[in-house]
């Protein structure tokens, strides 16, 4: 509606809050930006790009789930947050910018025992989206 001042997305859901009996540690996780530079970027600064997250366009977060497997793990990613578990570890957080989930993707290394899941950066000026 168009008086309502939250989107429907920013609604939390009951399974969207983090459970307060899973007594399951949160694994260790980074996040990480991702830009798009060519030659003409990093040694001739010719475009208006800078180093900042500002221009960066995707959004790596990098979860460690030491002694697990990819099918141990369940992944939800959402436009402001991400939800990974394991048998033993459990992390719900919500993501310092708004990314388009729909578009990510996630990849497991086996021998680093590591998720890494990355979305393209969603960046709002004036009214619309960019």
């Amino acid at each position: 509606k168009k008086d309502e001042i939250w989107d429907t997305e920013e609604i939390q859901n009951e399974e969207d809050v983090r459970d307060l009996n899973d007594q399951r540690p949160s694994p260790k996780y980074e996040f990480m930006y991702k830009q798009t530079v060519g030659t003409e970027d990093t040694f001739l600064g010719m475009s208006d790009m800078s180093p900042s997250s500002h221009d960066c366009t995707h959004l790596t977060i990098k979860v460690h789930f030491p002694g697990s497997k990819l099918k141990d793990l369940d992944v939800d990613l959402k436009p402001n947050r991400i939800r990974a578990e394991s048998k033993a570890l459990r992390l719900f957080t919500y993501l310092p910018v708004t990314v388009d989930a729909d578009n990510g993707e996630a990849k497991f290394d086996s021998d680093k025992c590591m998720l890494s899941v990355t979305a393209p950066v969603v960046r709002e000026w004036g009214g619309g989206m960019a």
